[in-house]
């Protein structure tokens, strides 16, 4: 009977090991693989880039009208971030 209990842990104790490495390799995969955008973000990432460029036109614009304060009315801000 000592036999076969030790016969069967050693092949409990080998299939854990099993099963182990392979949840350690589809882990590393998992890792590697690339992911896919979703198209929700894709248009986000857009908007945004929108905003800070239309931000960072507003802001070359304010300096522009801070040193020179005389020609504050002589053109209007536009932005063309298309």
């Amino acid at each position: 009977m000592s036999e076969n209990w030790y016969a069967l842990e050693h092949h409990v104790r080998e299939r854990i090991a099993d099963a182990q490495a392979i949840a350690r390799s589809q882990s590393v995969a998992r890792d590697f693989t690339v992911r896919q955008r979703r198209p929700h973000s894709i248009g986000l990432i857009q908007r945004a880039g929108k905003v800070l460029a239309s931000a960072v036109a507003m802001k070359k614009y304010v300096l522009q009208r801070r040193a020179n304060p005389e020609t504050l009315h002589t053109e209007e801000w536009t932005c063309d971030t298309n």
